[in-house]
């Protein structure tokens, strides 16, 4: 190891891994896996998670070292796109998950309540149709999507509702007027039965 590695720059730095220098790339993984390790927290929120994500961030970072050029920007600005995109791509995977998550929950759900067997095209549908009420939430004013989520995704009556938000029941049933009139003007032509 050269004594003055670790004032070197991390554009010098990541030039020399890129001719093939592994101690520059052992600097730069120092330098940066406890900065990395706490952007990705912001997505996993699970420290265990980040850690292993730091990984495939420099794993990510050796093989797109033919992209890389200093001329374009700093070093960490560069690492830290590759590591945005790794939140990313894990938040997506979760949310994905999670989706399915809540359709297996409903159709156990059913299958034990009421003795509904549900085939494989009504279980897509039924998560079709969770995904165009989640887009229609979101031009929904605030109030107004959490009342519709409230009653349409988690099932809650008007008075469960009031109650949980504190607000009067007229209040729930015009909130409620109003997000179903949003939902209906995005979800126009959209019209399929589950029941």
């Amino acid at each position: 190891m050269k004594t003055n590695e670790n004032q070197e720059t991390d554009e010098v730095l990541m030039a020399r891994f890129c001719k093939g220098d592994k101690d520059a790339f052992r600097v730069l993984y120092e330098r940066y896996q406890r900065k990395i390790i706490n952007l990705l927290y912001e997505f996993t929120k699970e420290k265990q998670q980040s850690e292993d994500l730091s990984q495939e961030v420099f794993i990510r970072m050796m093989s797109l070292t033919d992209r890389y050029k200093a001329e374009l920007g700093k070093f960490s600005a560069w690492l830290n796109t590759i590591a945005r995109g790794v939140g990313l791509n894990y938040k997506k995977k979760i949310k994905t998950r999670n989706k399915h998550l809540n359709v297996q929950a409903r159709v156990y759900w059913e299958q034990i309540a009421f003795g509904r067997v549900w085939s494989q095209d009504r279980m897509s549908r039924y998560g079709e149709a969770c995904d165009l009420l989640d887009r229609a939430i979101l031009l929904m004013t605030p109030n107004q999507g959490r009342i519709f989520f409230m009653r349409h995704r988690l099932d809650m009556n008007n008075e469960e509702i009031s109650a949980a938000l504190n607000i009067s029941n007229s209040a729930v049933r015009n909130r409620l007027r109003r997000a179903r009139k949003r939902a209906a003007e995005y979800l126009k032509g959209v019209r399929e039965e589950f029941d």
